[in-house]
């Protein structure tokens, strides 16, 4: 009863938090002019229209097979999305660029930019698996945009399984299809960037721990190596992006307060296990990233760096900068990198300077200022993407759509979709909560997660990319209105 009622607590203070994260987004958009002052009601109105819609047609949705339902969605994610590539024409700039072009190089045995790898190690995990695509099919701008084609189809079926073992079918397909028609991730099929591929990676991780923590009758053996599987996947995923310490973190605490005990456990006897299954997940997770290092190591020919932390803490910290990359920034890397520093120097120059950074921001007595400017660039509008469409168009080869034109009201419509599935995220956990189902508290540890990280270092706006993909699997249990309760972990 005890651990029941502390979960029942702990469930209460995140559907708080993530109550708070909502409304904070939403004032701070209104009071920096972010979004379009329309951006809210017209949400508002498009979840009362959704959820009624919802509503009504569950029972019809509820009839019909799964297999149905997941074609469906699947249809919606890949048919919206060539519709899209096959108006909009762009080309890889910035960070896409060279992803691109380090696929390319790989092709041919070359690492592009060795030293710049040995700083960034994760930076290879991309191109290093868009460079099989390109081995298979060419290399071009087309045959990414493909692979993201495929990874959206694979993102739907993942929201799909995952909805449904967490509650049922319906809410499977209503997660798949708000993703399949999110805007922004419509977007984001044109870029050759590693936001789909660690997606994709991520939820495989959610899915995994779903269905550890519902087999737990199995033997123990067989626990632990599926702990050391979901281990595995996370240091995969990590290769992408460097998140595994939020992954790790945040599978812990759920399992920790909110997975349902087994049969078999009792006392310390379950308190050990959980502590063993945790350290399986860690020690092969941390396995699996020194063998990607030790790779990545032999492909430059270099000593890499252990982390990409100094960095991102010092462009975090730039307060002139709103935590985000700037020429000045630039200009300091440039005079690191021709200082002769090793790549674990430099990052270990720059973890020392953003520090001094952030104490100069705590002393100016304006911190906490810079820390709610950085939580609303980054979370109070889903239109960094269209930024970025702008910047890729293809000047001398007219798309039929010209986002300089319609760009207020591409940014409207972006905003728009992502109130409308914040909004419904909120409610979802507010209903989970008071129902008791707290397997969807692992998203908001993982949304948590990521806040309280990006307060910290670098704010990219595309950095909250994943998050919407848990935003719509939070979103069902508004959408759904059932008493129904699934997946009790």
């Amino acid at each position: 009863m005890k651990k029941r009622s502390f979960a029942f607590f702990s469930a209460c203070v995140l559907a708080a938090l993530f109550a708070l994260f909502g409304t904070l987004a939403a004032c701070l958009s209104i009071r920096e002019r972010l979004a379009d002052f329309m951006t809210l009601p017209l949400a508002v109105l498009l979840f009362a229209v959704f959820w009624f819609a919802a509503v009504r047609l569950k029972p019809f949705f509820s009839g019909l097979p799964p297999a149905l339902l997941l074609i469906l969605a699947l249809a919606a994610a890949v048919s919206v999305r060539l519709v899209w590539l096959t108006l909009m024409k762009t080309q890889p700039v910035s960070d896409f660029n060279r992803f691109y072009i380090t696929a390319g190089e790989l092709l041919r045995g070359r690492v592009f930019m060795p030293g710049y790898v040995a700083i960034f190690p994760h930076t290879l995990g991309y191109p290093a698996v868009l460079s099989v695509v390109f081995r298979l099919f060419g290399v071009s701008v087309a045959a990414a945009q493909g692979f993201n084609v495929f990874l959206s189809a694979v993102v739907v079926c993942l929201l799909f399984m995952i909805g449904k073992r967490m509650k049922d079918q319906v809410s499977g397909f209503y997660s798949a299809l708000l993703w399949a028609f999110f805007p922004s991730q419509i977007l984001f099929s044109s870029f050759v960037s590693t936001e789909l591929l660690f997606l994709t990676l991520m939820l495989g991780c959610i899915l995994l721990y779903l269905e550890l923590i519902s087999a737990s009758g199995q033997a123990i053996g067989v626990q632990l190596l599926l702990w050391s599987t979901l281990g595995v996947l996370i240091g995969l995923c990590s290769a992408v992006r460097p998140m595994w310490p939020i992954l790790t973190t945040g599978f812990a605490l759920h399992y920790a307060v909110f997975a349902p005990p087994a049969a078999w456990e009792s006392g310390k006897r379950r308190a050990a296990f959980k502590a063993a299954a945790c350290a399986a997940m860690l020690a092969c997770c941390l396995l699996v990233n020194s063998g990607v290092y030790a790779a990545v190591e032999t492909a430059v020919g270099q000593p890499i760096a252990r982390t990409g932390a100094g960095w991102n803490l010092y462009v975090g910290m730039n307060m002139r900068a709103v935590g985000q990359y700037s020429h000045e920034d630039e200009r300091q890397f440039s005079q690191a990198l021709r200082s002769g520093m090793t790549a674990n120097e430099l990052q270990e120059y720059f973890s020392g300077e953003g520090k001094k950074r952030a104490m100069d921001n705590i002393k100016s007595g304006r911190m906490g200022e810079f820390m709610m400017v950085k939580f609303s660039r980054l979370w109070s509008v889903d239109d960094n993407a269209l930024y970025w469409i702008r910047q890729s168009q293809i000047k001398n080869l007219p798309s039929r759509i010209n986002p300089e034109e319609h760009k207020d009201k591409m940014t409207l419509f972006l905003n728009i979709w992502y109130y409308f599935v914040l909004i419904a995220g909120v409610t979802g956990i507010i209903m989970s909560a008071r129902r008791r189902n707290y397997a969807p508290m692992l998203y908001v540890i993982f949304l948590c997660g990521f806040v309280l990280l990006f307060l910290l270092v670098e704010a990219n706006g595309r950095y909250h990319f994943p998050a919407d993909a848990l935003l719509c699997l939070l979103a069902p249990a508004a959408l759904c209105a059932s008493d129904r309760v699934g997946t009790n972990a």
